[in-house]
């Protein structure tokens, strides 16, 4: 497989060796905003290559790609081409403490929504799910671990 030179992608690099690896190479598609997780050796990033913005997985060396979330294609078909139509994206990935899950913001309900799943892509729903919309807008989720427990409500 050919590296590209010509758009973004996601790169694995070891300063200590000086070794860089090219991990994601899309024939039309930018890779970008990738995170590590902190459980496994996997990059969570998004990709345009399906043409919205989606959250992918690739595993350190190269292998297991993997497209997590996806755009309302059937909405997308109907909508395009007018002038209230905003395309259906997922963006800003962060990975929970123990890897196992993933929070991102994405516009599927009209604005930007802040929405957690499973690291496999299973479970998408609304981190704050009181009426399935909101006015304000939600963006770039950063999942913090403190090593200290929270303090007592007491």
């Amino acid at each position: 497989v050919a590296e590209r030179d010509d758009a973004p992608a996601v790169y694995w690099f070891d300063s200590l060796y000086d070794v860089e690896q090219q991990l994601t190479n899309f024939g039309t598609g930018l890779a970008y905003g990738g995170v590590w997780s902190p459980a496994r050796e996997q990059i969570a990033f998004i990709s345009n290559d399906s043409g919205d913005d989606e959250i992918w997985v690739v595993n350190r060396d190269g292998s297991e790609l993997r497209q997590l979330t996806s755009s309302n294609t059937e909405f997308n078909a109907r909508e395009i081409g007018k002038d209230t139509f905003i395309p259906e994206l997922s963006k800003f990935p962060s990975w929970s403490p123990d890897g196992s899950k993933i929070v991102f913001t994405s516009n599927r309900t009209g604005n930007n929504q802040l929405w957690i799943m499973n690291a496999d892509g299973s479970d998408q729903r609304l981190l704050m799910d009181w009426d399935n919309w909101t006015p304000y807008n939600d963006w770039e989720p950063v999942w913090v671990k403190y090593l200290d427990p929270p303090p007592s409500l007491e």
